[in-house]
Order: structure tokens, then sequence, then C-alpha cells
């Protein structure tokens, strides 16, 4: 080959790389009008293992939820007493010994040590307007505490004694029924949440066309219904306080999840 042969030759190779490269890039920005130059752009293998590294899945994605219901096994009882006095010590010695018997009953009748617990105690003064002044004449004195009574059949005694104990300076705040055992329910509820998504997720792969593959994930959210709140009767001053009627009820522990699956 001469020298000016390979001189044309080179410049025409230098020529067809330039359109190619020119092609490539007007491919890439260009839309799907122009079939030629995107048969230019990079190679599918390549776009295909930059899909895979950006780590998005296929997959189809349900929820389903579960809730089961539960017969509640304690009841919950916030109480307390308060009482007046001139002095605050004698507003205090009074709300000790009230309390006192408050806890004392409450022992008497079943409930554990470890399930009661002094949750208040408030000293406020009482005043009275004199000369055109407030002046202090004597102190209110509040201690407060929370049981659990976990036998249902003599929670309405327990309660009525002592709120007898306590005398005319009871408070009853709260009364309430739960759940101590949530468990067995949560794994009832979860069981039926998993199946109600896995037949949805069936039923779209059938309506697809495709095999359901894998779990790929799974989430969830446990609700549980609040404490049944209980209205406690009070009686007269003086008389006697029959037995708090507890009706149990039902409360529902729900299960609410997420699961993605993969296609097979």
């Amino acid at each position: 080959m001469t020298k000016t042969t390979a001189l044309r030759a080179g410049t025409l190779g230098g020529v067809v790389l330039l359109c190619l490269g020119a092609g490539y890039l007007w491919g890439s920005h260009t839309s799907n009008g122009g079939r030629a130059a995107t048969s230019l752009v990079a190679p599918a293998a390549a776009i295909g293992s930059a899909t895979a590294g950006s780590g998005t899945q296929g997959g189809i994605t349900v929820t389903g939820d579960g809730t089961v219901s539960g017969t509640p096994d304690t009841l919950k009882l916030a109480m307390g007493v308060e009482v007046t006095g001139t002095t605050v010590t004698a507003a205090l010695d009074a709300a000790n010994g009230k309390a006192a018997a408050v806890q004392k009953s409450l022992r008497d009748h079943g409930v554990d040590a470890k399930d009661l617990q002094t949750s208040g105690l408030s000293i406020q003064p009482n005043y009275t307007e004199s000369g055109g002044r407030s002046v202090i004449t004597g102190y209110r004195v509040g201690e407060s505490l929370t049981a659990t009574l976990r036998d249902l059949k003599t929670a309405g005694d327990a309660v009525s004694a002592a709120a007898v104990a306590g005398g005319d300076s009871t408070r009853i705040d709260a009364v309430s029924l739960d759940l101590s055992d949530t468990g067995p329910l949560v794994t009832a509820a979860r069981e039926r949440a998993f199946a109600q998504a896995k037949s949805k997720a069936e039923q779209y792969a059938h309506a697809a066309g495709v095999d359901l593959g894998a779990v790929l994930s799974i989430s969830e959210a446990v609700t549980n219904t609040s404490p049944v709140p209980y209205a406690m009767p009070m009686a007269a001053a003086g008389a006697k306080v029959a037995d708090v009627p507890v009706a149990a009820g039902s409360q529902q522990v729900g299960v609410d999840v997420t699961v993605v699956f993969g296609i097979g």
C-alpha cells in the first residue's frame, strides 16, 4: 500500500468512527422515533446490569389484616382518699390512715402486694377571704393508688370493700377492664392477616399469568383496643355499698401486615 492509499484509508476509518460516535450520542438524547440511532445505544446487557445494581426488584405487594377478640381477665382500679385538717400534720396523718385502710382491704380481698402501687400525693392549703386578704384555714391532702385485680369473680366485692374502708374520703378515679396476656391473640391475628395477604397475592399472580414467588419482605402493625372504662356507682355516706357488678365483655387485638412476594 502506498503512502497516499494508507492516508486515505486512515482518514476514512476516522470518519466512520466519528459518525458512529455521533450516532451513539444522538441516539441517547432523542425519542424513540429514530430507529437507527436507537440501535446504537449501549447494549442491552449493559443496561440490564445497571438495573440490577440499582437494588430494585419486581414483585407483588399486598396487605392483610386479622382481628381476634378476647375476654378481659383483669380489672384496673385507680382510687384514693382525700381529707382535710387544720394543720398539714393532722391532714396528712388522717390521709395516711385512710389510705392504709384501703390498701389493707384490697390485700384482704386477694390483691397481691406487687399489684398495689402508690401513684400520687398532694397537699393543698384551703383559703378563705378575710379583711380583703386570703387566710389559710386548713389543708387538703390526697393520696392515690392503683391496683390490678386478677380475679373478676371477686373484683366487684374487692372494689366495694375498698370504698367502704376509705369511708367518706374515698375517691374512685377510674375502673377499666383489660387483657393481661395478648400474646396468643396476636399470634392468631397475625396468622389471619398473613393468610389474607397471601390469598390476595395468589389472585393477582393468577390474573397476571405469572407464578407466585417467595416472600421478599414482611412488615406489620399490632393494634390493641384500649381498656374498657367501667363506671362504678357510689353509695350515699354511711350506706352499705353493694358489690360492684363486673361484666367482662370482649376486647379486640388486630394485626395489619404488608407482604411483598416475588414473581416466579
